[in-house]
């Protein structure tokens, strides 16, 4: 059994996948066990843009801008801080997507545990709806 959508309801599926991934991605980008350092930080702008090709058309459908910064407090913790803007392309609103939390080394660059939060800063939402405890272990 297949189900075919509409033109009009692939791009309103592919925002609402993208306003999920972005949640999922608002927290600091911890990508590895490896520690900034005490005293250091680390900073990675981001920009990316969603399209949607289907059926002979494609299409922009919205667009991510960003950054996450990461802070060395201790030789075993970072604290993370993340921020993340996605813009529908042709509607006037978007949403902010703000996250942090600490990465604690548990075997010197090579396992660490990390525990950010986040949520959906947006005027119309509460925020205990998008909040989001996201637990991480990290192995490099």
């Amino acid at each position: 059994m297949a189900i075919r959508l509409s033109h009009r309801g692939v791009v309103a599926a592919a925002v609402a996948l993208l306003t999920w991934l972005a949640g999922q991605a608002c927290a600091p980008a911890f990508q590895d066990a490896r520690m900034v350092g005490k005293g250091r930080v680390e900073v990675t702008p981001n920009v990316s843009a969603l399209g949607f090709s289907g059926d002979g058309e494609s299409e922009h459908v919205a667009n991510n801008f960003g950054v996450h910064a990461i802070v060395g407090v201790h030789d075993r913790v970072d604290l993370g801080f993340g921020y993340t803007r996605t813009q529908v392309v042709d509607e006037g609103d978007g949403v902010n997507f703000i996250g942090f939390g600490p990465k604690f080394s548990l075997a010197k660059d090579q396992v660490a545990l990390a525990l950010p939060v986040g949520f959906a800063a947006e005027s119309e939402v509460d925020l205990s709806e998008t909040f989001q405890f996201q637990p991480a272990v990290l192995f490099t």
